[in-house]
């Protein structure tokens, strides 16, 4: 298996969820990135909320194209820094919010596991930065197992926070 292939459609499968799953509820992404920025104008948290969507669908498939990748990462790895500072910045005043992460991620109460979770992330797109491109030979069947692979550790990702979640609460 291609690791550095696996590694971007890792990337890509989580950015492009959160991305369709905050343009399906864009207010409520701008009411939460209005809970961690201190903008008051509307129209000011519209456009940064929108420019967050919108960066969370071009440099994921930025990471494809060679001549872009190392941008692409660094951009990312940018977008989960400040991601993690903002949700410790919040964890630190005690503030309960909602991350709004959204996609294959969900929308839990943000905690200590997100600024983690975003340091493995870029810790892959680390990894990416120094290893050897892609090879081309990998076919159309390998990209799709990887795919179907790398879907299947974020659903179950997913499904064991949910889980912590329902214990948590009989508790």
């Amino acid at each position: 298996m291609d690791l550095v292939l696996f590694i971007k459609l890792m990337i890509a499968t989580i950015f492009l969820s959160t991305f369709l799953s905050k343009i399906k509820n864009f207010q409520s992404f701008v009411n939460t990135v209005g809970q961690f920025a201190p903008i008051r104008d509307k129209r000011i948290l519209s456009t940064v909320s929108l420019v967050v969507v919108v960066s969370e669908v071009v440099f994921p498939i930025m990471l494809f194209i060679p001549k872009y990748s190392l941008v692409s990462s660094i951009a990312i790895i940018s977008m989960l820094n400040i991601f993690s500072i903002l949700i410790v910045k919040k964890l630190k005043n005690k503030m309960v919010i909602k991350c709004n992460c959204g996609g294959l991620l969900g929308n839990h109460v943000i905690s200590k596991e997100i600024p983690i979770r975003n340091s493995v992330l870029s810790l892959g797109l680390v990894y990416l930065l120094f290893a050897y491109p892609t090879s081309i030979s990998v076919s159309l069947q390998q990209v799709v197992l990887m795919e179907i692979t790398s879907i299947s550790i974020l659903f179950s990702y997913f499904f064991v926070k949910e889980a912590n979640m329902v214990l948590r609460s009989i508790e």
